[in-house]
């Protein structure tokens, strides 16, 4: 069984640009998507205890340590990201990380809406997923 799991800080990455770029398609894809994650990551001050901790050990930049945190938190079994493998937060250990770096794709369709792939400034956009890959 595959779950929507998600924190505060991927909307917060991509939602926003879409709405002040006035794109309308990919604003209406990414709130419908948001409206079905089955989980949220909710303890932002563990989130970030934990984040500061996994960013001293591995070198992680702070965005990536807090989506390894929430990962951790939300206890994902994987978590995808389009960050290159040669990048820090590929040195996590207690979680998998799957690196889907391709920049160029195929349109993503979700619930009938059909945007692009994500390109900069959405290069490290990650989504958490259990037991299997979700969109990202």
């Amino acid at each position: 069984k595959t779950e929507s799991l998600y924190q505060q800080f991927v909307k917060l990455e991509i939602l926003p640009k879409a709405i002040y770029n006035q794109q309308q398609k990919e604003k209406d894809f990414y709130e419908t998507f948001f409206s079905s994650v089955t989980q949220w990551a909710t303890d932002l001050e563990q989130i970030t205890e934990d984040g500061y901790q996994i960013a001293c050990t591995y070198g992680l930049a702070a965005v990536d340590a807090f989506h390894v945190a929430a990962a951790l938190w939300l206890k994902s079994s994987e978590l995808v990201t389009t960050e290159k493998i040669t990048k820090p937060i590929h040195r996590v250990t207690e979680i998998k990380i799957i690196s889907n770096s391709i920049r160029e794709s195929p349109a993503c369709t979700y619930n009938n809406i059909t945007v692009g792939w994500l390109k900069p400034p959405y290069k490290d956009t990650i989504s958490l997923s259990v037991n299997s890959v979700s969109l990202w």
